[in-house]
This record gives structure tokens, sequence and C-alpha cells, in this order.
């Protein structure tokens, strides 16, 4: 929600939700939370009712690199482009008996770069 476009080129997406989304994570532990999961999702934009399809890595693991996720966005509005979100992410809250299911990440912040 609230999204802006800071370059004026996207000003009518201003909320999406994303569907669609698969992620298959490295194998460890059945809640370890250093990992790298990748997938790919879709975000379905409104008011404009467009979709964009994006692949992403999520990174909780800091000797794989910065703790982040990352998409680049491969086809509808968007195209081409690559963010970032820096924010932490917490398990689901049954991770340590029936293992990681969810990631959410309650505050972050997503730059297009």
């Amino acid at each position: 929600v609230n999204c802006i476009s800071p370059n004026g080129a996207y000003s009518y997406l201003k909320s999406g939700s994303v569907n669609n989304a698969t992620a298959t994570s490295l194998s460890g532990a059945p809640c370890n939370l250093l990992l790298t999961i990748t997938g790919r999702a879709t975000i379905d934009w409104s008011p404009s009712g467009q979709h964009t399809t994006f692949d992403f890595t999520v990174n909780t693991n800091p000797t794989n690199g910065s703790i982040t996720l990352m998409t680049t966005q491969t086809s509808g509005p968007l195209t081409g482009d690559i963010s970032q979100t820096v924010g932490a992410a917490n398990p689901n809250l049954d991770c340590a008996v029936n293992g990681l299911t969810s990631l959410s990440v309650p505050i972050g912040q997503t730059t297009f770069l």
C-alpha cells in the first residue's frame, strides 16, 4: 500500500498484493532461519488491474551477503526493474514444531534500483 513512483512513470499503481508465489529454500533444520529462498511471484496492481511477474531472492543468512529481499521484474509494469527490500523477517509462529512455512516482513522499505 501507499506505493509511490519517484520518477512519475507508474503513478497509477497505488497498491498491490502478491499472489501465486512459490519458493524453494536450501535444505537444513526444520526451522533454520539462516536461509536463502528463490522463487517467482505475481503482483496484482490496484486500481489498474495490471500484473507484474517477478523473480525473487530472500536472504536471511549474513554469510551469503546482505539480509534482503531482491526482485527482478520480468513482465508487466516495471519490467526490467530491480528492487531491494530491507527489513526483519519473522517466521510462522509454529515454526519450531511444523517447520518454516512463511516469512513476514511487518516493517520494511522497498527501493527500486
